[in-house]
């Protein structure tokens, strides 16, 4: 008896027809994508992720399940479509950089007088401060100890609720044996603290920080000076 079952045609080199089902079934996934991100331009909230790993799923369910094989041309154009969508939404939409490089100048009075400057991470919205800061490679004590210094929402109790804003000075050096430790110290409720907060530009002079519990030295170094800093606006 003949078999006269028909051998499934093989999907590799593909035919002109699955050629021209992928490339439509691109074109719309890449105008679906375009149209996710609009919607939604915030990938942390938005359903990017969750289109993308859809459409991956489709193509290993045309390929793992005999009966779907024939529309793999079209899982693949909707896939490749939908992630360039997505991708080339979320560059056209992504804004400016929330974060921008200024300057510190710290001047202290205690534990030694001595005026430092060094480069800052600074993170200002809509001429609003949050937050700057700097590593704690540029700024060195007479004794070679390096010094970081940030100023933003105060870790302890701010000084007031309507001040939330506090300092933080990490001083690193080298103990006897080789290694590496830190004190930190940082102001709250019961710190000497003046404020002038410009947005981008503004000072703070501070005086009586208390040793953070995090702090791994537990002998308290007493600051004193002014941290003062200039960041460019976001455009």
């Amino acid at each position: 008896m003949t078999d006269r079952t028909t051998p499934s045609r093989a999907w590799w080199p593909p035919s002109r027809r699955s050629i021209v089902t992928a490339a439509v079934a691109g074109a719309i996934g890449l105008a679906a994508g375009l149209i996710v991100n609009a919607w939604s331009p915030n990938p942390v909230y938005g359903i990017q992720l969750i289109a993308d790993f859809a459409v991956l799923v489709f193509v290993v369910a045309t390929v793992v399940i005999p009966p779907l094989r024939r529309l793999l041309p079209l899982a693949i154009g909707l896939a490749i479509g939908v992630i360039a969508g997505v991708a080339i939404g979320m560059n056209l939409t992504r804004g400016p950089s929330l974060t921008t490089v200024g300057t510190v100048q710290l001047v202290l009075v205690q534990p030694e007088a001595k005026t430092m400057s060094a480069p800052a991470t600074c993170f200002v919205i809509d001429g609003v401060f949050i937050d700057v800061s700097t590593s704690d490679e540029d700024m060195r004590l007479a004794d070679g100890r390096t010094l970081a210094v940030r100023v933003g929402q105060s870790e302890q109790e701010p000084i007031a609720p309507e001040q939330p804003l506090g300092v933080d000075i990490r001083l690193s050096g080298t103990l006897p044996d080789g290694s590496q430790s830190e004190t930190r110290m940082l102001s709250d409720a019961t710190s000497d603290v003046t404020l002038v907060n410009n947005g981008a530009t503004g000072s703070m002079t501070f005086a009586g920080l208390v040793l953070d519990d995090l702090s791994e030295l537990r002998e308290p170094v007493a600051f004193e000076g002014t941290v003062t800093w200039s960041c460019p606006q976001n455009p």
